[in-house]
């Protein structure tokens, strides 16, 4: 699998010392090696695969190893560092390749690990803490806490976490300034502070181009758009344009509100037309997720509920709302479809799920104005019936 070097480079400086040549080398040894893009374009095109780290193990079986394989990736950082929407695929992906290599490895060394990434955990053999997690008819289960972390620590690795319940500190072992976790948990903070590290990293390689490497920017960016940004279209045309379930129109009916079928919001068939839509009649909160996702950012599980059920419930086209979250660095189409037709009420229990209300939305952080409603639809619905003024 890749290695963890990608992790620790702070600077162009960095990334020449460990690729062991000069940027202009490396970029004109980009531009005369066809194999060279060809792998390049394939590791990114197996890194962009719905399920990628079976795709990519493949790809690296068959074509890409060793040395070859650490310059990659350290390119594809490279390229991706001046854009935000490259960068947080390359960061959503990437560590959860590096923590899937952890999975197997002993309480031990993932702790000294956890370390290496400046993550102050402490670790015992024997138990911080013992918890009792259930009771049986003849005794209670106990799990054992080896892991601790201190609280402010916890709350920046996490913070993109903390809207999930397992995440709040009312749901974990809290005392004397740490919060007591155990191995799942731990693994999931390093795949967070990885993540966090490369954005870090990539925004000061760009700082880097831009003041000190600015004769060779406009390069970089070409190869960004020819070895990147072409093929992440490719795969996104791809997944957008596939035959799709085809909904009776029964099955359609029921996805749109009669109150605003007179909008005609199931006719909106881009991503232009929705964002104009969104600007003139979208709640504040649900307006912002839409926003964060269309530029990249990954969201949680209750922002994509949040985001998802209001597109639903307001009648816009199940196609269309699986495109907007191609945007998802984590995308999977096939797991993506399957959730939305679940919250549609066409999979499953056949349950159509309402949008948060606003009292569960300011609980989970994701109220961001007070709009004088008990919930986001019913924002949509007064602005809708007052012409969208």
């Amino acid at each position: 699998m890749i290695s963890t070097k990608i992790i620790f480079i702070e600077s162009i400086d960095d990334l020449e010392n460990v690729i062991g040549m000069k940027l202009k080398d490396l970029i004109s040894m980009i531009d005369r090696d066809d194999i060279l893009k060809k792998q390049i374009r394939e590791f990114f095109e197996a890194l962009l695969n719905e399920d990628y780290i079976e795709k990519l193990r493949e790809t690296l079986n068959n074509a890409i190893r060793g040395t070859v394989l650490d310059v990659i990736t350290l390119i594809l950082v490279l390229l991706a560092s001046c854009s935000k929407y490259l960068a947080n695929i390359i960061a959503v992906r990437f560590s959860k390749l590096l923590t899937s290599t952890m999975y197997r490895v002993d309480d031990e060394t993932l702790y000294r690990f956890s370390q290496e990434l400046g993550i102050g955990i402490s670790y015992n053999a024997y138990c911080f803490k013992k918890i009792i997690t259930a009771y049986t008819e003849s005794s209670p289960l106990i799990q054992c806490l080896r892991f601790r972390i201190p609280l402010f620590e916890y709350l920046e690795i996490a913070k993109d976490l903390l809207s999930e319940p397992s995440w709040k500190l009312t749901n974990l072992v809290l005392d004397g300034g740490y919060v007591y976790l155990d191995r799942d948990k731990v693994l999931r903070l390093v795949e967070e502070k990885i993540k966090h590290r490369l954005l870090n990293s990539m925004t000061n390689l760009c700082l880097d181009l831009r003041s000190r490497y600015s004769e060779v920017l406009d390069e970089v960016t070409r190869l960004q758009k020819e070895l990147l940004e072409k093929t992440l279209n490719s795969v996104r045309v791809h997944i957008v344009t596939k035959s799709s379930k085809k909904l009776s129109s029964d099955e359609r009916k029921s996805l749109v509100s009669t109150d605003i079928s007179t909008l005609n919001i199931e006719n909106i068939r881009s991503e232009r037309e929705l964002l104009e839509l969104a600007e003139k009649c979208f709640p504040p909160c649900i307006r912002e997720l839409l926003h964060r996702l269309l530029a990249g950012e990954n969201l949680s599980h209750h922002q994509r509920f949040a985001l998802a059920t209001f597109l639903i419930n307001i009648g816009v086209d199940l196609d269309l709302i699986l495109q907007l979250f191609t945007h998802s660095p984590d995308f999977s189409e096939k797991i993506a479809r399957y959730q939305i037709e679940h919250l549609a009420g066409l999979r499953g229990s056949r349950k159509k799920y309402i949008t948060y209300n606003c009292a569960t939305m300011r609980a989970l952080g994701l109220c961001i104005s007070e709009c004088g409603v008990k919930n986001p639809l019913v924002y949509f619905l007064k602005k809708t019936r007052a012409g969208i003024s």
